[in-house]
């Protein structure tokens, strides 16, 4: 399926409301402390931080709950419409156990998602450092980012509108009642019944739908300017910083050096 820049770009933009980066598509497996680029809106792996001489230490999940945690993620202008007369309205009369939604914007999505864990580089100071260091000897391409944190999933169901006004309903092959949290159930075969408009859904296990990023930038000056470092370390300059990566300016430098 061809990626859509402009879907593509909000559904990225509303997942920013959760402060974190969506993976696209969902089930692509991200590595923590993997550095790539952005091609299109897809993460490339180029290598990993070891092959630079960096030895990164990862946070283990949280001992708390080891089996991670059940959620669901909602768009505000995506909504779940309500069994009885208004499902019948916007559906017919599909099968009771059915469930559907409704979305007024492109990029709209409904994430459902289990044994949910975030994993995150527990030493990301010195990494940072030695990172900065491999740039001052031009050994770092500043169009890679590196990935900080993840968050896995044991199983999810992703669905992004890529169309105005669209509808879908699900059901489950057994007949089963199903919730929003039931989607993500990797024991429980649910279908698409209904389908109005264009969607991405993916329904899988072992993913990493979200992610954190940084990227290496020169450093702001106090007037807000951005400074110009034509080569690094050149006298008079402040040094670059390894910073969050910004996703939609980033995203238009990927699709630009790519076309």
């Amino acid at each position: 399926m061809p990626v859509m820049r402009s879907i593509y770009r909000s559904y990225q933009n509303t997942i920013r409301s959760l402060n974190r980066h969506g993976t696209w598509l969902p089930s692509d497996i991200l590595e923590l402390g993997a550095v790539g680029v952005l091609n299109k809106g897809e993460f490339e792996r180029k290598h990993g931080l070891a092959r630079l001489g960096i030895s990164p230490e990862f946070e283990d999940p949280s001992d708390e709950n080891p089996e991670g945690f059940a959620e669901v993620f909602t768009h505000a202008s995506a909504s779940q419409v309500k069994a009885g007369a208004e499902f019948e309205a916007e559906f017919g009369p599909l099968a009771s156990a059915s469930i559907g939604f409704r979305f007024e914007k492109r990029g709209d999505y409904i994430i459902s998602v289990r044994g949910l864990q975030q994993r995150r580089i527990a030493n990301l100071e010195y990494v940072t450092e030695e990172i900065l260091k491999l740039d001052q000897r031009n050994e770092w391409n500043r169009s890679w980012i590196l990935i900080t944190e993840i968050w896995a999933a044991a199983s999810l169901n992703v669905l992004v509108s890529q169309t105005r006004n669209s509808r879908v309903a699900f059901a489950a092959k057994g007949g089963e009642a199903l919730t929003i949290a039931e989607l993500s159930n990797a024991s429980l075969a649910v279908d698409v019944a209904f389908r109005e408009g264009e969607f991405l859904h993916v329904q899988t296990t072992n993913a990493t739908p979200f992610f954190r990023a940084k990227k290496v930038r020169p450093r702001f000056l106090r007037n807000n300017d951005v400074e110009n470092i034509s080569t690094r370390g050149s006298e008079g300059s402040d040094p670059p910083e390894l910073l969050p990566l910004h996703f939609e300016n980033d995203l238009m430098a990927s699709w630009t050096e790519e076309e």
